[in-house]
């Protein structure tokens, strides 16, 4: 007996009329069009950063962590993420993920755009006025 048979049988719930058509079916097999070519507004890295805030969750990570930064970079789409246990370190974060990308590349982030507009950056420039110190 085939697996297919004995759940039909053991399961009366389950449809196995042959001449049911399944209209999903086909629109999921159904091929695509290519995604458009993506649209930048940065020439090169870390000209445009994008920061984003997620929580808070109800179940913590491992690591008591309610709250997530995404950073994402413009030009390469490169993606960061930061588990935060308060939103409040949002900020504290920004700067870490500032220095590390100014000591690592030896180059600074010009804007942050953000999905509550540029909340960060009067903070942030006060960072960058003292080279990420």
């Amino acid at each position: 007996m085939s697996r297919f048979n004995f759940i039909v049988k053991n399961s009366p719930e389950i449809n196995a009329n042959k001449d049911f058509y399944c209209e999903v079916c086909p629109r999921a097999k159904q091929p695509h069009l290519p995604f458009s070519l993506r649209t930048t507004n940065s020439s090169y890295c870390f000209e445009l950063i994008h920061v984003d805030i997620w929580g808070p969750f109800s179940i913590p990570s491992n690591n008591g962590s309610h709250y997530f930064l995404t950073i994402v970079d413009d030009y390469l789409r490169c993606t960061w993420l930061y588990l935060m246990q308060h939103k409040s370190e949002t900020f504290t974060m920004l700067v870490h993920f500032y220095n590390q990308i100014n000591r690592q590349f030896n180059i600074k982030i010009d804007q942050i755009n953000s999905g509550n507009g540029d909340i960060f950056l009067p903070q942030l420039q006060i960072v960058r006025s003292d080279n990420g110190s």
